[in-house]
């Protein structure tokens, strides 16, 4: 894994559940920092879901976890840890 990338890219739709990480270590190669979590376009893919349960982010997950392609709202986006 590469620095500055996201270890998901969710688009299901509204009618399905997205992503469930379950006991999982999030970590990349030495060196590599500034990860995001996840990202979406929340115009395009507006019910977007990823699930971390008992998950550990490492240190190559960045400051921000979760990017939001275009900004603006995202009212059934779900990024829960």
């Amino acid at each position: 894994m590469r620095s500055n990338a996201y270890y998901t890219q969710i688009r299901n739709p509204e009618t399905n559940h997205g992503y469930v990480f379950y006991h999982c270590a999030l970590d990349g190669a030495p060196g590599v920092t500034g990860n995001h979590l996840s990202r979406i376009q929340p115009s395009r893919f507006p019910a977007s879901e990823v699930v971390l349960i008992d998950s550990v982010p490492g240190a190559s997950v960045g400051d921000v976890g979760w990017m939001l392609q275009g900004g603006g709202d995202a009212p059934r986006i779900h990024f829960w840890e």
